[in-house]
């Protein structure tokens, strides 16, 4: 059973600047129609890259040379910073996970275009 929503060209053009920030301009050019399939796709897209930028914040940037044992002083801030960034939230998605996603999704989107899904 399908929901049925109307995509009004606003909607459409949205679809479209997240498929071009996602992936390119021409890719977002060539998906034509935006159809409830490309919609749920771009959808799909933008969860998992919030999904990923989320837990990249959580990963400390280091500091030391490898192998090096960091000291509590280090382990207390990277401890702050994540704990402050799990009390907050924010919508940022991070370049990689973005680009993750639009190499994972590009077909998808081609498929969806074309009532394949």
């Amino acid at each position: 059973m399908s929901e049925q929503v109307e995509i009004k060209d606003r909607d459409r053009t949205y679809v479209r600047k997240v498929i071009g920030a996602f992936i390119n301009e021409g890719m977002a050019a060539r998906i034509s129609p935006i159809n409830e399939d490309v919609v749920r796709v771009v959808g799909q897209m933008v969860a998992e890259s919030r999904d990923c930028s989320e837990w990249m914040d959580y990963v400390p940037k280091p500091v030391a040379p490898v192998g090096a044992r960091p000291g509590i002083k280090w382990s207390l801030k990277q401890i702050r910073k994540i704990g402050s960034e799990l009390v907050k939230s924010d919508e940022k998605h991070k370049f990689t996970c973005s680009s993750v996603s639009a190499l994972k999704f590009r077909t998808r989107l081609e498929e969806a275009q074309h009532g394949m899904l």
